[in-house]
């Protein structure tokens, strides 16, 4: 083992962590939210195994994975020998299908604003015409009444206070423990612009967030 290898492992060995997994919960507009998404993708999945009987084997994917970033790649692995053999609708529904991922990833990872601006762009009329017809649903109306109320009263991620709750303790903890409240705190995010997002949020507040989204 390289010497630097060894040193960090040395030093990670005098402190191991002591792992606390959190549980937060949905709001109750975002629980809404997520069972409408979950609900149309059922419905589109059904659609395209219906459209599709004896040409595609869909029967270990199912909509509760729509969260993995494999749901698609494992999508693709069954389309790819029969592509040339689908429909337009069933190309399409494959095609809606990541843009409700998109949308799920968005309300657990975004601000209530951009939610909604994306999903405005999604009720015009030159999308729904080519879409599969999902934003027609009754499903796709809850939806759009549950996103809505979120931006009017600009609810907040719940898991932003958490994170802010956390760092206050650990600054709290350090200045009991003699370091003045000065240790460092790090913060692991799944991409950068989560990075940007929390950072405007620590330094800025979460109302900046919502102000700069609806320039």
């Amino acid at each position: 083992m390289p010497r630097f290898q060894a040193t960090v492992k040395e030093t990670l060995e005098k402190r191991k962590p002591d792992v606390i997994e959190l549980r937060i919960n949905l709001t109750s507009c975002m629980s809404a939210c997520q069972n409408a998404v979950l609900d149309i993708g059922s419905y589109l999945l059904k659609e395209l195994k219906r459209l599709n009987v004896g040409l595609l084997d869909m029967d270990e994917i199912s909509i509760e994975s729509i969260y993995s970033s494999q749901f698609h790649r494992s999508l693709q692995v069954k389309l790819d020998p029969v592509w040339h053999q689908l429909s337009k609708v069933s190309k399409q529904i494959i095609a809606d299908l990541r843009t409700l991922r998109h949308l799920l990833l968005l309300l657990l990872d975004s601000d209530a604003i951009h939610l909604a601006s994306v999903l405005a762009s999604l009720r015009s009329p030159d999308y729904v015409h080519k879409s599969s017809g999902w934003p027609l649903l009754d499903q796709a109306e809850t939806l759009i009444l549950n996103v809505e109320e979120r931006r009017s009263k600009r609810e907040q991620q719940p898991k932003w206070s958490v994170l802010k709750e956390i760092l206050s303790e650990i600054h709290d903890s350090s200045g009991k423990e003699g370091g003045g409240g000065q240790e460092m705190a790090l913060v692991l995010v799944n991409d950068v612009s989560t990075c940007r997002q929390l950072r405007k949020l620590l330094t800025d507040g979460a109302e900046k967030i919502f102000n700069d989204t609806t320039r």
